[in-house]
């Protein structure tokens, strides 16, 4: 038990932000309504879009972790407010409990005229 380590993980932000190719991300565990929320690729463009309740209005993505399983989706416009970007970024160093040895990642690549491609 190090509590010295419990106290400097309690001074970390919740949530970081940044911009690439000119949108705005957001980076959470778990969602960004709870750090320990589970967020499965089965959840609903609905229900993914509702978190974004928890976020500034001028977020257009969020990476988030805690499940393990990486996903990637667009919600579409009619969904959310104007299309989003949800990016279940898995996890580095530990399998994604899918039975193999694999290890995820998913790489955004910026465009001139605003857009990502996600790969």
């Amino acid at each position: 038990d190090h509590p010295h380590l419990r106290q400097w993980m309690g001074t970390l932000p919740r949530r970081i932000e940044f911009s690439v190719g000119g949108r705005r991300l957001a980076v959470v565990h778990g969602s960004p309504r709870n750090i320990s929320e589970f967020v499965w690729p089965s959840a609903s463009d609905a229900a993914l879009a509702e978190m974004f309740d928890a976020l500034p209005a001028d977020i257009d993505g969020v990476v988030s972790g805690h499940s393990g399983i990486p996903f990637a989706r667009l919600l579409p416009p009619g969904v959310a407010k104007g299309q989003r970007l949800w990016l279940n970024a898995g996890v580095i160093g530990m399998p994604a409990n899918d039975g193999t040895t694999r290890g995820w990642f998913t790489v955004l690549i910026p465009h001139a005229d605003g857009n990502l491609t996600v790969s």
